[in-house]
């Protein structure tokens, strides 16, 4: 079965959260064969159905049936990486929903996410691709909790309900659930969402220019943490970052490790190496990766490699194997699936 991934910054808190419930972080991961190396920066790629079994296994071990809400409360836009910059610069949290429901899979592929807005009700759902033995409780309440927070962080204020929903049956102990989500819980519904007034996508964001400078900052550092000193993977590293933004160009990741261009360009040279070489590698090894490892649409790749067009990634796929994408999967007994209506993420 292929794979589904996401950013290890999934887990930011992981470790302070386990310790400040007495556990004991090392021993949860090993029992998940989870190497903690993953953990140390926050662009690892980790399948998605460690994250659920991660989740579920701390839960039960630590005997904390709130584990995911409480791991939530320790996360901000910072952990979304470059979806959390593209997400900072909205105008309005309409758009940054919109962006969020588009670029979501860039930083986890565990679920989907769908935004729907009928008349005056806007509804964010959340349907899991992954479980651990069957659950998704955990996965579900840490991304819910989670969303609800970084929009609230987006918008400078509390982020108003009408209803939330659970897909999964209603657990002994409400108390959680009343802390953080007040009256108008219900669980065994359909979907696993929020409902809210469909006015608050009119809502302006006012990005914060030290705000956003600061997530620069962290992210940057993450990168640095990984490849202290080198130049090319970092350069390579926020490559497969930007690619799915679609603003991967010379000058934003000479903006990114805050240098000019032509700056960039001269060290680069001077280790026999050019951007567009480094470009062209970096779309041929995630391409060949996510048709290998994963389920994800032609269409969606695409856009995950910067393509504006599918045609455009087609020829290029060609011209680094010899074979379209579709060749490519033939030959390794797959298919590609196509799929309308949801955005899978």
């Amino acid at each position: 079965m292929a794979a589904h991934f996401s950013r290890s910054a999934s887990l930011m808190g992981f470790f302070e959260l386990v310790e400040e419930l007495d556990g004991d972080p090392q021993d949860l991961l090993a029992s998940c064969a989870i190497p903690s190396a993953w953990l140390e920066t926050d662009d690892n790629l980790i399948p998605s159905e460690k994250l659920a079994e991660l989740l579920g296994r701390s839960a039960s071990s630590l005997a904390c049936e709130d584990f995911g809400m409480r791991l939530a409360r320790l996360q901000s836009l910072s952990m979304l990486g470059p979806v959390g910059l593209l997400v900072q610069q909205c105008e309005t949290l309409g758009e940054a929903l919109s962006q969020l429901q588009r670029f979501l899979y860039i930083h986890s592929q565990a679920g989907l996410l769908q935004v729907d807005t009928r008349q005056d009700t806007c509804l964010v759902s959340f349907a899991p691709l992954v479980s651990y033995e069957g659950r998704d409780r955990q996965l579900i309440d840490l991304t819910l909790m989670a969303g609800l927070s970084m929009l609230s962080e987006l918008a400078h204020r509390t982020i108003p309900l009408q209803h939330v929903y659970f897909s999964y049956r209603r657990p002994d102990n409400l108390e959680p659930y009343r802390q953080v989500f007040g009256s108008g819980v219900q669980f065994e519904a359909e979907v696993s969402g929020v409902a809210l007034p469909a006015s608050v996508l009119n809502w302006p964001l006012k990005p914060e220019r030290a705000r956003i400078q600061a997530l620069v900052q962290r992210y940057i550092s993450s990168i640095e943490a990984a490849h202290p000193a080198q130049l090319e993977s970092q350069v390579r590293a926020l490559i497969r970052q930007l690619l799915p933004l679609g603003q991967c160009r010379l000058a934003q990741l000479a903006s990114v490790l805050q240098l000019e261009p032509r700056t960039l360009q001269r060290r680069l040279s001077e280790r026999g190496l050019r951007y567009r070489q480094l470009l062209s590698e970096e779309r041929a090894l995630l391409a060949q990766r996510y048709l290998d490892e994963s389920e994800v649409q032609l269409s969606h790749l695409a856009d995950l490699l910067g393509f504006s067009e599918q045609s455009v990634f087609t020829n290029s796929f060609r011209q680094w194997t010899g074979k379209s994408p579709t060749q490519y999967l033939k030959e390794r007994g797959r298919r590609l699936k196509f799929r309308a209506g949801k955005v899978q993420v």
